[in-house]
């Protein structure tokens, strides 16, 4: 459908009042303190990269302090083991005195790569024999300290000491295995804080900041008249929840903007509306509902309980009309026409007509049913069409200039004809202007022959994203319609 200029302009001056807004928000927000820290994924991100370099300098603390105890115990172990077989062994040559001996036991001695230097002392504490090693310093990724470990042991015979040996072990292996290792254990912490960091960041993005990103959108649109819902991310949790939830009360706003419940009431309390109009050619769109077998009733049926039938048809289609913006203007013999050409949304009325006739079929049991003992097989059929036709004619019904008229009624009542019992039949037109597959489930029935063929869809069930907003207007319905029955 054709915007008219008005709407145009209508839109323009809501995108700027929406700039105006903005601009005035953002310029209130900068001229108030904000607080410091940046968002909760940034704060998050940060908490996880400090909580894996805390871990990893507790994992070192604990490794290094077992390691190197282990490696010292190890190493004075061996040192003081070496150091009491080399007094044996030189016990022999320092008791008969034999220095040359006793020399060349120290320089066999020292040549290990780990003895820094080997020695006799007697039992003066002089040196009597001494041998030393120029060790290389360890392999390290970065320089170390030298480190040493003395180690003595007596020389004895018999319980008489002779001397003493004394050795000293390079220890700076353990030093620069002490170093390396925090080298490696730095690597690896920057390693795992970068990989915690981008699953923490995609973790946010993805299931936290894009999905509150959008409900941010959708709540700010409501502020402009614009009741839309927010896309459901599929996830069981918190957000999820908050956004499903989100979602049932913008369908709830959007299809109960233009509905004032404490105007369904019963026929009695509404008021004759007398507006003169001039007639006029409008395009809309029209619901036709049809109680197919109402003669068949009318001959079988008791009179009262066809009266109540009767009422409960006319009171429903009413109320299901006001619902979705639309006007009764005509009732008679079990057939209702609702038209929406006053709709205030022009582009949604073939869409609020097939939702009128879907809810109406979700009524069908409920006014068939009018007490325990009694059930009535009543078949009805429905049919929207959009076209134009004739408004502002008099009605003497209501005694007001809203009766209608014109071909596009001819033809919504032809398709009643072609439709099955207790289904929605909808003319292509309608279902296009409707929004198509994308909002309606459809299914194509058929031609309808006329001097322009016409193509046919049945449209019977709702999508499910409006299929459980549409149980809950039928919920309230039967409400209203039992207490009707019992008032």
């Amino acid at each position: 459908m054709a915007a008219r200029p008005e709407q145009f302009h209508e839109r323009s001056k809501l995108t700027v009042k929406r700039q105006e807004s903005s601009e005035q928000a953002s310029t209130s927000g900068d001229s108030k303190p904000r607080a410091t820290g940046g968002s909760v994924a940034t704060r998050y991100t940060i908490a996880v990269a400090s909580l894996v370099a805390m871990s990893m300098c507790v994992f070192w603390l604990i490794s290094n302090y077992n390691n190197q105890n282990l490696l010292r115990r190890q190493a004075d172990s061996l040192g003081q083991s070496l150091a009491n077989q080399t007094a044996v062994l030189v016990t022999e040559p320092v008791l008969a005195n034999d220095l040359i001996s006793t020399r060349v036991i120290m320089e066999q001695l020292a040549r290990q790569t780990a003895i820094a230097e080997a020695a006799v002392i007697n039992v003066n504490g002089e040196v009597v024999a001494i041998a030393s090693n120029a060790l290389e310093p360890p392999l390290s990724l970065f320089p170390v300290p030298m480190d040493y470990g003395r180690y003595e042991a007596p020389i004895e015979l018999e319980n008489a000491r002779a001397g003493t040996v004394r050795l000293v072990l390079d220890l700076s292996t353990i030093e620069a295995g002490t170093g390396n290792n925090l080298v490696f254990i730095l690597v690896a912490t920057f390693a795992i804080m970068v990989i915690a960091i981008l699953l923490s960041i995609n973790y946010f993005q993805y299931l936290v900041s894009f999905p509150l990103r959008l409900l941010n959108y959708a709540v700010q649109d409501i502020r402009y008249g614009e009741v839309k819902t927010c896309p459901d991310p599929e996830t069981n949790n918190e957000i999820g929840r908050l956004i499903r939830q989100f979602n049932a009360t913008a369908e709830f706003l959007a299809n109960y903007t233009f509905l004032n419940t404490d105007e369904l009431a019963s026929p009695q309390t509404l008021e004759q509306r007398q507006r003169e109009h001039r007639a006029e050619r409008v395009s809309g769109a029209v619901l036709c509902i049809r109680l197919d077998n109402f003669h068949y009733l009318a001959s079988t049926c008791d009179r009262k309980l066809l009266v109540k039938l009767l009422n409960r048809v006319y009171f429903m289609s009413e109320n299901i009309g006001r619902l979705y913006n639309g006007t009764a203007s005509y009732c008679a013999d079990g057939e209702v026409v609702i038209e929406f050409h006053n709709s205030r949304l022009e582009e949604e009325q073939c869409f609020y007509a097939i939702c009128a006739g879907q809810l109406f079929l979700r009524l069908i049991a409920s006014i068939n049913r009018i007490d325990q003992a009694r059930q009535v097989e009543a078949k009805f059929h429905l049919a929207v069409h959009h076209g134009e036709f004739e408004s502002g004619l008099y009605s003497p019904v209501t005694g007001a200039f809203d009766n209608v008229h014109g071909i596009t009624l001819d033809t919504v009542r032809r398709l009643c004809s072609e439709c099955p019992d207790n289904s929605l039949l909808v003319s292509e037109t309608a279902y296009h202007l409707a929004g198509g597959e994308s909002r309606i489930v459809g299914e194509e029935y058929g031609e309808l022959d006329e001097p322009q063929a016409l193509l046919t869809i049945l449209c019977s069930n709702a999508l499910a994203s409006y299929r459980q907003l549409l149980d809950q207007q039928a919920g309230k319905l039967k409400s209203l319609l039992a207490a009707s029955s019992e008032g």
